[in-house]
């Protein structure tokens, strides 16, 4: 593909984590050919990257089947801005990044243009839905997945796929000096750290948060000393999670900064179920994960879902090595138990670390973006020659 050439390719990313891989995924593809132009649908992240956005993903991430319906318009909206853009700009290549429902309508409308599509960071079809991989198959060209045990999934089902590794090992590193980080914060290491990641979706924060609360008011008459930082996700406005701690006159750090410092000094997260469990687990911080929708989404999905674990973290084990809370279980009690099984049981906490290890091991090996971008370059090549 020669330096120079007028390439555009579409990408589509809805969520916050599904930015900052593209965005990685993006810049791994300039370095091999700078101009190359992006477009689509994502967020500041992606921005920075370069991608001219059409719409900003913040808008459109949603969590839960009933959660869907009070955003569908906007919905409905994007998908008639990037469909209208397809076929003005007509791309050499349509990237897509999980956000499966929005993404395979997408990809119905690329191959009726004869786009070829790359689908990276797999729905998990394998967890739910599984009747989708058939429409995947007839819609998506190749698929280049971040997770070990997705490629026997795909194979068995004849789709050609890649597994690059996880794009996470390159990026989940401290951002600062740790004497730094603890003095900038004004953070005591001689005292325990606990490190609160409510979600990147304001539907998350409002559902998790007041449990979260609660158990940290218990852990502070449990363990004297203890310390809560809550790193802010980009995706949601301090005063969304503000307006939970000031009633309860907690101590509660909100930094806007410093995510994995975080995690590297705390003793133990109770993190959203999500990427944010993943992350956790490379920087090898043990963890409770907590998982809370809806009434209706929770019994839907309690009918579909197809797998025994919610945290990925789990998955990739392929066992249950760190706590999952559902639903009614998501309260601060056992919250607060969990956690102080961490703190206070050394012999529990080391053993949960060395199985965080184990599941960092799974994850492949650091540069993923640049091996995804390989392939977007091979693809957009045939695309060349195919048009030709």
């Amino acid at each position: 593909m020669p330096a120079g050439s007028a390439n555009n390719i579409l990408i589509v990313a809805g969520e916050a984590s599904g930015d900052m891989h593209g965005a990685s995924l993006v810049r791994a593809v300039h370095d091999i050919n700078p101009e190359i132009d992006f477009w689509g649908l994502g967020g500041e992240k992606m921005r920075e990257a370069g991608v001219k956005t059409l719409l900003d993903s913040t808008r459109l991430a949603v969590v839960g089947i009933s959660e869907v319906f009070t955003h569908l318009w906007q919905i409905v909206q994007a998908q008639r801005i990037l469909r209208k853009a397809m076929r003005d700009k007509r791309p050499d290549l349509v990237i897509l990044i999980d956000y499966p429902d929005f993404n395979l309508l997408l990809a119905a409308k690329a191959r009726d243009m004869g786009i070829p599509v790359m689908y990276y960071i797999s729905p998990q079809v394998w967890a739910w839905r599984s009747g989708r991989v058939g429409k995947i198959r007839r819609l998506v060209n190749r698929m280049v997945v971040i997770l070990p045990f997705e490629v026997e999934f795909y194979r068995r089902h004849q789709m050609e796929v890649d597994f690059v590794g996880h794009p996470l090992l390159d990026v989940v590193k401290p951002a600062f000096e740790e004497e730094y980080f603890y003095k900038h914060f004004e953070i005591d290491r001689s005292r325990p750290v606990v490190g609160l990641f409510p979600g990147s979706r304001w539907q998350e924060v409002n559902r998790l948060m007041p449990s979260i609360m609660d158990a940290a008011g218990r852990l502070e008459e449990q363990i004297p000393g203890i310390q809560f930082v809550l790193p802010l996700a980009p995706t949601i406005d301090r005063r969304c999670v503000e307006a939970f701690i000031h009633p309860t006159g907690l101590n509660i750090k909100v930094i806007e900064d410093g995510t994995y410092d975080t995690m590297k000094a705390a003793r133990a997260v109770i993190a959203a179920s999500g990427t944010v469990t993943l992350e956790a687990a490379i920087i090898g911080v043990p963890m409770i994960i907590v998982y809370k929708v809806s009434r209706l989404s929770y019994l839907v999905g309690k009918i579909m879902v197809r797998v025994s674990h919610i945290g990925l973290v789990n998955l990739v084990a392929g066992r249950r090595i760190v706590p999952e809370l559902v639903q009614e279980e998501v309260n601060g009690q056992r919250i607060a138990e969990e956690v102080y099984k961490i703190i206070v049981h050394d012999k529990y906490c080391r053993t949960m670390k060395n199985e965080l290890e184990g599941v960092k091991n799974r994850l492949g090996e650091p540069g993923a973006s640049a091996r995804a971008a390989e392939i977007i370059c091979q693809m957009v090549r045939k695309s060349e020659v195919q048009t030709v």
